[in-house]
């Protein structure tokens, strides 16, 4: 919720491409879970 409501979409699309391009190198491991199990809902 917390990104939904308060990140812009290329915030949220930069998330991803990171996620996506370095394996989400930096994110904390629950944090990265979380984005790859609710990334539809974005």
């Amino acid at each position: 919720a917390h990104i939904h409501r308060y990140w812009e979409p290329r915030m949220r699309r930069g998330i991803f491409e990171h996620i996506d391009r370095a394996q989400g190198e930096g994110l904390q491991d629950i944090v990265l879970q979380a984005l790859q199990q609710h990334r539809a809902e974005f």
